[in-house]
């Protein structure tokens, strides 16, 4: 006949199953902590930034200049609207 395990030996077992996810928890939150703070130390600087976001718009601000004159290029001119 198989012995049932006692009260105490499954209370054991599972304390030790709880402490290693605890454990797993833990190292996978420093994982992250690391992961999140290595970030941080590549951010630009704040002039770094406000540089990058001013030639973005400056690239944006072009395009739309470009488009803007193809789109009058495609329009009739007002001394052709006026000769019809």
């Amino acid at each position: 006949m198989a012995s049932t395990p006692s009260f105490t030996k499954l209370t054991a077992e599972a304390q030790e199953q709880t402490l290693k996810a605890m454990e797993q928890a833990q190292d996978a939150s420093i994982k992250l902590a690391s992961a999140a703070w290595e970030q941080t130390q590549q951010l630009p600087t704040p002039a770094q930034a406000i540089e990058s976001a001013f030639d973005f718009a400056g690239r944006v601000l072009e395009l739309q200049k470009r488009y803007a004159l193809r789109l009058a290029g495609v329009a009739p001119s007002a001394k052709a609207a006026a000769q019809n």
